[in-house]
């Protein structure tokens, strides 16, 4: 089967789904009263109905026809008989074996390419499950964790705090509405520095907007090229695509690149979720100049196509308001909201707080170093602050300097000597990624 034929398959079941769908509406028969008939959840009703979901098994759905066929022969709504004549002739048990079929062929290209790789001793990515967006953590994908604060206690491993929304937070959920809404398949790229809080946006957004879309993590160029090689995604998917400024950088990059142009101009109903720093960006979209080789043409023509949402660095104004209120009640936005003050930098202080608060426990170990160089390592070799913060309060220093062992440690200072250069501090831990590419990939070449 061509990879046509398996679009077309998909595309067939998915119009048929959605013509159900518009038929649900012309017959005397209401949501939760058609998935009681037919024994499913109304969301996953609706992702059939609405959405084009295609499921795993058809009896449901041939359950959903027969129930609609049938109220539409007694209704007296003339509209649906032009829809009762078309959804007669759908073989639905045919139209998903084709599509079933169509899905097996896609994994089956995958597999024999990933055993061509591995006999030239290519390194073969094992692709991570596709899963319901309300399934996957923020850990799992790529929220950094945050400094735990002292009413967290010392148990937990990964610490997400209270989450405190932004003007940019209505714009990229907004922009996700118009993709469930019937919006075809779509590019979103959140543009801002680093440990500036875009992936934490991108992560709450689509569990608030699509929980029960499932989310496609590839984790490397090479495994977008596999998976957009191989069976089509299917409607009502998520591809997820941090810093996609590393995997364009790979050496398949502009492969994955060209794959994801395509991918935008197939019918069905997909959201590419993708986050970026603005150099590389900048790196990506600007035309090499004459005698140059263009390296990124693909990458560049790709993010032409993008929907574009900027993550600002700092809180500011209303939602600075709201980042004091929800710190009294959360241990972690409490210990870095005294050392930012309005206009600081929290994300990245909070992203960079435990690279921190290791240099702090360790330096104690090595009484012949300075505590501030041992705690701030990594940021103290990026040169002077080049602008004072604000102070942290009496009450915060004096907590924050009592080391764990007992010694005492000036954290504050640490701290406000640190924020400055947090980004340093954060993309030094983004190297450190197993699933990224070397540290080298993070800046790109010139074009």
């Amino acid at each position: 089967m061509t990879s046509r034929q398996s679009n077309e398959a998909e595309e067939y079941f998915r119009a048929s789904l959605l013509s159900l769908g518009n038929l649900l509406g012309l017959v005397d028969v209401s949501w939760r009263g058609l998935a009681d008939q037919v024994g499913v959840a109304s969301s996953t009703l609706e992702g059939w109905l609405r959405r084009g979901w295609v499921p795993d098994e058809v009896d449901g759905v041939k359950k959903v026809a027969a129930v609609l066929l049938a109220a539409a022969r007694h209704s007296k709504e003339p509209r649906t008989a032009d829809s009762v004549a078309r959804l007669d002739h759908v073989d639905w048990s045919a139209a998903h074996r084709a599509v079933q079929a169509a899905r097996g062929e896609g994994r089956s290209r995958s597999a024999r390419a990933g055993r061509a790789q591995r006999a030239q001793g290519v390194p073969v990515d094992t692709p991570t499950p596709d899963r319901e967006v309300h399934v996957w953590t923020a850990d799992q994908l790529g929220v950094h964790a945050a400094v735990a604060g002292e009413r967290h206690g010392g148990g937990e491993k990964f610490v997400l705090p209270t989450y405190v929304p932004r003007a940019h937070d209505e714009q990229v959920r907004d922009w996700l509405r118009k993709v469930v809404g019937g919006g075809g398949t779509r590019l979103l790229v959140l543009r801002g520095g680093s440990c500036t809080g875009k992936t934490r946006t991108a992560f709450e957004a689509v569990r608030e907007v699509m929980p029960d879309w499932r989310l496609v993590y590839p984790k490397t160029a090479q495994a977008v090229v596999e998976r957009l090689s191989g069976m089509p995604l299917a409607a009502g998917a998520v591809l997820w695509l941090d810093d996609l400024h590393r995997l364009l950088a790979e050496p398949a990059g502009e492969q994955a690149a060209g794959l994801l142009r395509d991918l935008l101009d197939q019918p069905g109903l997909v959201a590419a979720v993708a986050t970026i720093w603005p150099d590389n960006y900048k790196a990506l979209v600007s035309t090499p100049l004459e005698g140059q080789a263009d390296r990124y043409g693909q990458a560049r023509s790709l993010l032409a196509r993008a929907s574009t949402v900027v993550v600002p660095e700092m809180f500011s104004g209303e939602a600075w308001e709201e980042f004091v209120r929800r710190s009294l009640a959360d241990a972690s936005l409490s210990a870095v909201a005294a050392s930012a003050g309005e206009g600081g930098g929290v994300t990245q202080l909070l992203a960079a707080g435990p690279e921190l608060m290791e240099h702090w426990q360790q330096a104690s170990q090595t009484a012949q170093q300075p505590p501030t160089r041992r705690r701030i390592t990594s940021a103290a070799k990026t040169g002077p602050s080049p602008k004072p913060r604000h102070s942290l309060s009496r009450n915060t220093r004096s907590r924050m300097s009592r080391s764990p062992t007992g010694h005492s440690m000036n954290f504050s200072k640490s701290c406000e000597y640190s924020l400055a250069r947090t980004s340093k501090t954060c993309a030094a831990m983004d190297s450190k990624s197993p699933d990224s590419a070397s540290a080298a990939s993070h800046r790109l070449s010139p074009v």
